[in-house]
């Protein structure tokens, strides 16, 4: 990493209906060519939840490409990242529309984010990658049992799901049994 590189560091509120009350993001742009442990120090060193850095597509499909990162590791995808990321990339003109649609390159694939215009207002949709399921069952994974101790669950089997982010749902019986849990 250049200390002379000049690097352009955005802190954004994602998703507020007011200033202050979304989710901090921070998009680093001119680290092209920084290290994988370089953009790894600086998210550890922003201590927010996701911090992204706004890099050259390497697809051809892409209007840009951006990496996220936590303050730990490197993910394939999260929505507001990648919502913010959109926002960046278009206020600091590294991406244009095209047929109202940008394409951002991220970990999950190329995915299209459509821009609409509301009374001079940006408002971005994103298509989120598709999900699947990897695992399944209660003894999935050694943490469940405990986990899932002393709740009624459903019909459904506990499931690892993978959306560009793994999560594990699980089924409950009804709200009163999740409620007093």
């Amino acid at each position: 990493m250049d200390p002379m590189v000049s690097l352009r560091y955005l802190h954004l509120d994602v998703f507020a209906a007011t200033p202050g009350g979304g989710n901090h993001l921070g998009v680093v742009i001119g680290a092209d060519d920084w290290s994988t442990a370089a953009m790894q120090r600086f998210a550890r060193w922003t201590a927010l939840v996701e911090t992204t850095f706004l890099l050259p597509p390497t697809d051809p499909r892409a209007s840009y490409r951006v990496r996220i990162f936590t303050p730990h590791k490197e993910i394939p995808f999260a929505g507001h990242p990648s919502i913010g990321s959109a926002h960046a990339a278009l206020a600091c003109g590294l991406a244009k529309p095209k047929h109202g649609l940008v394409r951002q390159e991220c970990g999950a694939g190329v995915l299209p984010i459509r821009i609409i215009d509301r009374d001079g207002q940006r408002e971005l949709l994103l298509q989120s990658p598709g999900e699947q399921v990897l695992d399944t069952g209660i003894e999935a994974h050694p943490l469940l049992p405990a986990a899932l101790a002393g709740i009624e669950r459903g019909a459904l089997p506990p499931a690892l799901v993978d959306g560009g982010r793994r999560w594990w749902l699980a089924e409950v019986v009804d709200e009163a049994s999740l409620r007093a849990w």
